[in-house]
């Protein structure tokens, strides 16, 4: 049996009926869907999932997970399947008794990259989103030969 987490709580109303899945490293793939109801203390249909197609697609993604940190110690490349055809860098931090964030970089579908930025408030326990994503497969080392651009600049710069 799959593991489910099912929250009942308020939100935008262009969240409803939205569908979504997003996977990283180690292929742990998570799934949201959001059904929605529009009166005072209405009861959702229960939410029911999309099925998952494990055909490579092409696009090629960082992928990392990590916790309590804000960077990944190893970042590997992962083919994405079926409809995640977006690279994700999803952030997650929560706020409360037993705070803690969560880094992760893969592959999503466009509707979780839609998400953008958001917060969710259960009790006394805040939960904030942000989402950044791409349509392009990305180098491992990007961000490696951007810093090492600058030192070469920087250095040239200061023996000039």
């Amino acid at each position: 049996m799959k593991p489910e987490t099912i929250i009942r709580n308020c939100f935008p109303w262009n969240f409803c009926n939205m569908r979504g899945s997003y996977i990283t490293f180690g292929n742990v793939r998570s799934q949201l869907t959001i059904s929605c109801c529009f009166t005072d203390n209405c009861t959702t249909s229960q939410p029911t999932f999309s099925a998952i197609s494990n055909e490579p697609n092409g696009l090629v993604c960082r992928s990392c997970t990590i916790e309590n940190n804000t960077q990944c110690p190893k970042i590997t490349a992962m083919n994405c399947t079926g409809n995640e055809k977006m690279c994700v860098l999803r952030n997650t931090t929560v706020k409360g008794p037993k705070p803690s964030s969560k880094l992760l970089y893969g592959c999503a579908t466009k509707s979780i990259c839609e998400i953008g930025k958001d917060a969710l408030q259960i009790e006394n326990v805040k939960i904030e989103t942000k989402c950044t994503c791409t349509g392009r497969s990305v180098s491992l080392y990007s961000g490696f030969s951007y810093a090492l651009t600058i030192t070469t600049v920087l250095t040239k710069l200061v023996l000039s």
